[in-house]
């Protein structure tokens, strides 16, 4: 098991995170569309930071990108997982799991409540992953906000 190291992502990350995200559309003949969906992935530091959120990025030995997560804090004492990803050759070495940790972590820090985040109805295997962690499915909804409409599952977790 290779060691986990989690940093702090920037916008010099933007373009490693987006080839992530961009692994992980690809096995749903998705595309990154920094248009719609995806704009927030333009500015990371805007779009996270400078709204109280944070994102969290993990390299391999090559200094590649192979896990992201990024919060976006509300305040109404909730905040929102995002851009949650692990590149296929990593999945189950516990990336996920402490990325998750490290957000809870910070999502407390501020004073969060409630963490929830919205998933593709056809990840299955982050449901289960997300269930094992506590968070509690609420609803499902079609959203409009990308190339073609997509049916997304709400998670949410009491902290």
């Amino acid at each position: 098991m290779m060691k986990i190291i989690i940093r702090t992502a920037n916008n010099q990350d933007i373009e490693g995170i987006i080839n992530l995200i961009q692994e992980f559309y690809s096995a749903y003949n998705d595309k990154v569309n920094l248009q719609k969906y995806d704009s927030d992935l333009i500015d990371i530091e805007k779009n996270y930071f400078r709204v109280n959120g944070h994102f969290w990025i993990v390299e391999n030995h090559k200094g590649r990108i192979i896990a992201s997560m990024g919060l976006k804090n509300y305040t109404n004492n909730t905040a929102e997982l995002k851009r949650v990803a692990v590149s296929y050759k990593y999945r189950r070495q516990g990336i996920a799991t402490k990325l998750l940790a490290t957000a809870t972590e910070y999502a407390k820090k501020i004073n969060c409540k409630k963490l929830f985040l919205w998933t593709d109805i056809r990840y299955k295997i982050s449901h289960i992953f997300y269930e094992k962690a506590g968070f509690v499915y609420k609803e499902t909804k079609v959203f409009n906000n990308a190339d073609l409409p997509w049916t997304a599952l709400l998670y949410e977790k009491t902290l």
